[in-house]
Formats: C-alpha cells, sequence, structure tokens
C-alpha cells in the first residue's frame, strides 16, 4: 500500500482482498499495479480476508488527509456526487460525515471499491454484481467545493 498520499494516490478496497505478486522478483502487493522494484506487470497470488481492516484503514487514513488537504476540519463533511449506481443506473448526490465516509460505498455483497485522489477532489469507483465494470462513480469534495463536484462529473 502507499504510504504518501497525495495527488496521484490509488487504493484498493474488495470484499475479497486479492494479493499479487511479481514473478520475477518475488516482491508482494495489495495492489494490482506494475512491479515497484523491477516494472513486470503483477498476477493473482492469493486472497487474504484479513486483509480488509488493513486495506480499509489505509483508505481512512486517505481520505482524511485528503479532507484536511481540501480545508475539511471535520464538521462540513464530504459532498459525493455519483452516476451508475445500481442495476438502473442510477445518479444522485449526498453529503456524508468524513467517519462514515467508506461506509457510504459499501454494498451488501462482493464488491471492488477503488479509491483515487485526482486533481478534481476524491474518485471513488465500485464493481459489483450489479455495477459490472465498474460502472458506479462517484466524486468527492469538501461540502465548501460541492459545486465543484458537480462540475467535474
Amino acid at each position: 500500500m502507499f504510504s504518501i498520499y497525495g495527488p496521484g494516490a490509488l487504493l484498493e478496497l474488495s470484499s475479497d482482498c486479492l494479493h499479487y505478486i511479481c514473478e520475477p522478483c518475488g516482491a508482494v502487493y495489495d495492489v494490482n499495479l506494475p512491479c515497484e522494484n523491477c516494472a513486470a506487470p503483477l498476477e493473482v497470488w492469493g486472497v487474504d480476508c484479513d486483509c480488509w481492516e488493513d486495506n480499509a484503514r489505509e483508505i481512512i487514513d486517505m481520505a482524511g488527509q485528503w479532507y484536511a488537504a481540501q480545508g475539511g476540519d471535520g464538521s462540513a463533511g464530504v459532498f459525493v456526487v455519483g452516476m451508475g449506481i445500481g442495476w438502473n443506473h442510477w445518479a444522485g448526490r449526498f453529503s456524508v460525515e468524513i467517519g462514515d465516509f467508506l461506509d457510504a460505498f459499501i454494498v451488501n455483497g462482493e464488491y471492488r471499491l477503488e479509491f483515487a485522489w485526482t486533481d478534481y477532489g476524491l474518485r471513488v469507483r465500485r464493481w459489483s454484481h450489479d455495477e459490472p465494470m465498474g460502472r458506479a462513480r462517484f466524486l468527492c469534495e469538501s461540502v465548501a467545493n460541492e459545486l465543484r463536484a458537480v462540475e467535474y462529473v
């Protein structure tokens, strides 16, 4: 996982917690990016259900750092604009407290979440039974910047 967060950071959370290995050098990773040592593509290595808590903690830490960088003080919350949600591909917007941030994207069933810190906000993409191909997409902004979130989705 990434230890330094900022624009360009990408973290994943999955109900099945896959691990990846670099065949040439043997390095093991939690995210499927090219190997940091030799730039080789990674292969699926195994499943570890205990890693969910560690990955969730990493995402909550990144979201907190992103929120602080936006000037959030914890009282205003996070404004979320979403599209392609569920089997009907709904769109909508809502606000959530930073402490409940991760729970807003978790569904009951198998899922994969990808959190990306971009110049436009914190982007979340969700894959699930009703949202194959990562159709559900969300853009998060601090409530103070909610008009920016609507503009960039």
